[in-house]
């Protein structure tokens, strides 16, 4: 794994326990490594860029009535603005579009892609449906939200890819994890729907910010990539505003319209790229964790 960061001219070391005779000698090492690394990247200059050089991932969670409605429309209006300027926008979670494969699929730039975002989909949906295995596809707080159906749930929750064409499904296996290509456009990812390793896989693949619709609310901060958390739900806002980066809540009260709501989300994305620390930044809130692809499930179900 060393060698193959290596290779991408990005600074890298391994701390191994084992090999440095303690787990306290192991922490200062890291400790020392951290800190020499953060001065390095404290010399280098900030230079203007253009928007095309972003790369931003799309992600909901603690969906309820509002997020398909307010949020997540909002974020993909962003998402289509960034599109449109040159950037790159991600998706992952294919859980959340069962029930909603076709309207992607008819988005995609060509047949293959087409299959791609069909077995994106399919491909999840076999992992959910193990024979023997009592799996939900909808939690306690979809429901107690207002959600009825998967399929609602789904066509909400795709709302915040926008409506630009579909360029692929970036891979996501057990060695192997596949980048954004350069040039932007809109793409899809494979990936586990929990918020943290989702986020874990996007950042992987090169995501630089991650645009996070919650209705039910989230206090939580990701340990790589800054999180903008937004919320359609008018008391969710009231009660968790301190935990949120943007409020879509106006969009449910008839103040603003689904575009503004969106712009005012892509100009939160741009401040944030140029400096801005995010609510979760500033709570000092930070997790991390990373889902591991099991090849005897994949084997098991015939999954590519």
């Amino acid at each position: 794994l060393r060698e193959e960061i290596a290779r991408a001219g990005k600074p890298v070391e391994v701390v191994n326990i084992q090999e440095i005779g303690s787990t306290r000698r192991a922490i200062a090492h890291g400790r020392k490594i951290v800190k020499e690394m953060t001065e390095q990247a404290a010399r280098q200059d900030r230079k203007p860029f253009d928007v095309s050089r972003l790369v931003v991932g799309v992600k909901c969670g603690g969906s309820d009535t509002t997020s398909g409605i307010a949020a997540n429309p909002a974020i993909g209006v962003m998402s289509d603005m960034l599109v449109d300027a040159g950037a790159a926008v991600v998706m992952i979670e294919p859980i959340e579009a069962v029930g909603a494969e076709e309207p992607l699929a008819a988005r995609a730039v060509n047949e293959q892609v087409r299959q791609e975002v069909l077995n994106w989909v399919g491909n999840e949906e076999k992992r959910w449906t193990v024979p023997g295995a009592s799996v939900d596809f909808m939690c306690t707080g979809n429901i107690e939200g207002g959600l009825t159906t998967l399929e609602e749930k789904s066509l909400g929750a795709i709302h915040k890819s926008g409506h630009r064409p579909i360029k692929g499904v970036l891979k996501n296996r057990e060695d192997y994890l596949e980048t954004v290509p350069p040039g932007g456009g809109f793409y899809l990812q494979e990936g586990i729907h929990v918020e943290l390793h989702a986020m874990t896989h996007m950042a992987a693949a090169g995501v630089h910010i991650i645009v996070f619709a919650t209705g039910r609310g989230g206090s939580f901060g990701h340990a790589i990539c800054p999180l903008v958390k937004v919320t359609g739900n008018p008391e969710t806002w009231a009660k968790m505003s301190e935990d949120m980066d943007v409020n879509a809540s106006t969009i449910m009260e008839g103040k603003e319209s689904i575009d503004s709501v969106g712009q005012r989300i892509f100009d939160e994305v741009l401040a944030v790229a140029s400096g801005k620390i995010t609510i979760g930044e500033q709570l000092g809130f930070y997790n991390f964790a990373v889902w591991k692809v099991d090849p005897r499930l994949e084997a098991l179900l015939g999954l590519k």
